[in-house]
């Protein structure tokens, strides 16, 4: 018989969800990971000219022409900016998307503000529809 000293148990990895953030970040949560996203003001203009680069990207060349070279190019940022705000190329376009429908949603609400007959409000409606077909 050999005299042999229990094994410790390794302590347990950090869960995804754990981030103890530092001055200026705060934790976003999204599906099962939290990642830290930077608050302060540039963060919040470098990542509004990342989203506005991103969608004329995708109004001049498309969806399946959306590059992330094309992107940081059109923002004059690196990549490593780029990926520190937005993980991947889906969430590039789902960030152009979910501007537009933010956008298009104010527009609406000012086409409609102040109106109550329902033949006004479908008259303004169809005219705020017709001045932003392209």
């Amino acid at each position: 018989m050999t005299d042999r000293k229990p094994r410790r148990k390794a302590a347990a990895a950090p869960s995804s969800r754990t981030v103890v953030p530092r001055p200026g970040i705060s934790v976003r949560v999204r599906g099962d990971d939290a990642q830290p996203v930077r608050t302060d003001h540039r963060s919040k203009r470098t990542v509004e000219e990342i989203v506005a680069a991103t969608f004329k990207v995708l109004t001049e060349r498309g969806s399946s022409k959306l590059s992330v070279r094309a992107v940081c190019d059109e923002a004059g940022i690196a990549r490593g900016t780029l990926y520190r705000y937005f993980a991947s190329k889906k969430e590039l376009i789902e960030a152009a998307t979910a501007h537009l429908r933010r956008q298009t949603d104010e527009e609406v609400a000012k086409a409609v503000a102040g109106l109550t007959d329902p033949q006004d409000i479908l008259r303004a409606l169809l005219g705020y529809s017709v001045r932003n077909i392209p």
